[in-house]
This record gives structure tokens, C-alpha cells and sequence, in this order.
């Protein structure tokens, strides 16, 4: 079996904690809410084996918006699984 398959996301961020992350850091960082893509590709090698590559692109992901002001994040996964 083979799939491709692509996924989006939205992670809305409450109004207190926005508040709160402006507060904190004094006007300095804000943050707004998540946003995300995943593409990935799963193929058995074998009919034991599976694997499963995929990439993930998060737009103004939290944690790095507040502390190094970034705007968006790339992830890179590469998955095996092994049924015996």
C-alpha cells in the first residue's frame, strides 16, 4: 500500500494568553495564531516495512515568534515501522 496524503492546520490562540505574551515582554513580542501544512508519503518496502517521509511548514509558530521573532518553522520527519 502507498499513500500521499497532505493535511492544514489552524490553531487559534486565545486572547488572554496574546495579551498576556504582550504584557510580559513589554510591547516587545506578540503572537498570533498557528497556522501549519504536512505533506508526507508512506510506502511499504516490504509488507513488514513502512517508510514514511514528510514535511511540515508551521506559520507563526508560538514559541519561536515570541522568543526569536521568526515567522515560520520547517520540520523534516522520516518515519520507519516495522510490524512482526
Amino acid at each position: 500500500m502507498t499513500a500521499l496524503a497532505l493535511a492544514i492546520t489552524n490553531n487559534a490562540i486565545s486572547n488572554d494568553l496574546k495579551n498576556s505574551i504582550k504584557r510580559l515582554t513589554f510591547n516587545t513580542a506578540s503572537a498570533d495564531d498557528e497556522m501549519g501544512m504536512e505533506i508526507f508519503y508512506d510506502f511499504a518496502v516490504t509488507p513488514a516495512i513502512r517508510f514514511i517521509p514528510s514535511y511540515q511548514h508551521i506559520w507563526h509558530p508560538i514559541a519561536a515568534s515570541v522568543s526569536k521573532h521568526e515567522n515560520g518553522a520547517d520540520v523534516l520527519l522520516s518515519r520507519v515501522t516495522v510490524a512482526f
